[in-house]
């Protein structure tokens, strides 16, 4: 009877277990359709958008490509020669105003100072050093005929070439995010730049 009462109670968790595991498949896959749904809705909720800004995915994928270069010119240098070039670059390349607001108060001419009575780059006399990082959100946030204006939130790198790796071997870098306004005409040139200099640190390693 112990015997039979044990397989009838195993046959028994057995019809159990594979009514559970056809409860769990189903509510995968479930899961599964509502985030399909779920990213469907997203994307149409951001093609309407879009739409109703006038705004074409073609001329924002090449925006991009221009807003990209822009902020990897303007936040990769490591001295004081290279932010200058820096600078330059964005007058030369993007038609930046080497007056307007963000190349004198966002990205002044670097200033220099004076360290064992040699005058050198501030930047070069701190070790300096700025980088693009990986998170980079753009998001257009109006149409005015061609120019497409871009709200940007970039994180900037930042590390000093005069402290020593740690003991993992890596520079100590601490991560800034910074707030841009970019507006891009229909011919890829840069019409407007500001921006908010860094102020939160988002990260440290």
């Amino acid at each position: 009877m112990l015997v039979a009462a044990c397989i009838g109670a195993g046959l028994q968790q057995m019809e159990r277990s594979r009514g559970l595991d056809a409860q769990s498949g189903e509510i995968v896959d479930l899961e599964r359709r509502l985030a399909t749904a779920r990213v469907a809705d997203d994307e149409a909720a951001e093609a309407n958008t879009y739409e109703a800004l006038g705004v074409t995915k073609s001329r924002l994928a090449a925006d991009r490509a221009v807003i990209d270069d822009v902020l990897v010119t303007a936040f990769t240098w490591d001295d004081g020669k290279s932010y200058e070039a820096a600078r330059a670059d964005l007058v030369d390349s993007f038609g930046l105003d080497e007056k307007g607001p963000f190349l004198t108060e966002f990205m002044p001419p670097a200033t220099r100072t004076v360290v064992d009575r040699t005058s050198q780059y501030y930047i070069d006399a701190v070790g300096l050093v700025f980088s693009l990082g990986e998170d980079v959100d753009v998001d257009s946030t109006r149409v005015i005929g061609t120019d497409y204006e871009y709200a940007v939130v970039a994180d900037i790198d930042v590390s000093s070439s005069n402290v020593l790796p740690g003991s993992d071997g890596a520079t100590p870098t601490e991560t800034r995010r910074m707030l841009l306004r970019i507006t891009v005409d229909g011919e890829g040139e840069v019409t407007a730049l500001t921006g908010v200099p860094p102020s939160e640190r988002t990260q440290s390693s």
